[in-house]
């Protein structure tokens, strides 16, 4: 039973993943984080136009080439992923709901005080 929970849970968290990666694809084509969207805009365009001079072949020619090279010159290289780097800064759903709630948590505190600054200095003004 307890191998069942396991890959219940296993699986949910799998989705989950899936759901993220999806969600944040989704908020860079509905412009929620405008720079990061106009950077993949641009992007596209500049690959468009590659590809209308330049064979795809030859793009992945040298792809490859530069990937070997890599691995030869410099074996214990650490290469990173810049799809994920750019999806890890575009936030999902969850995300936004919990933005949300720091900002109206830190919004009530501020009008708190300032309601309490306003009603010194009423009282003040009362006084004299």
């Amino acid at each position: 039973m307890k191998a069942v929970f396991t890959t219940a849970e296993g699986i949910q968290k799998g989705l989950d993943i899936a759901a993220s990666i999806a969600e944040k694809f989704s908020h860079i084509g509905q412009w929620k984080n405008p720079f990061i969207s106009s950077i993949c805009t641009v992007a596209m365009l500049v690959a468009g136009v590659a590809l209308s001079f330049i064979s795809l072949r030859v793009i992945i020619i040298f792809w490859g080439l530069n990937k070997f090279r890599k691995f030869y010159l410099k074996p214990n290289l650490v290469d990173n992923n810049e799809l994920d780097d750019l999806l890890s800064r575009v936030p999902s759903f969850p995300e936004i709901e919990q933005f949300r709630q720091i900002r109206s948590r830190g919004a009530k505190v501020t009008v708190k005080a300032t309601a309490a600054v306003e009603g010194d200095s009423a009282a003040k003004a009362k006084e004299s």
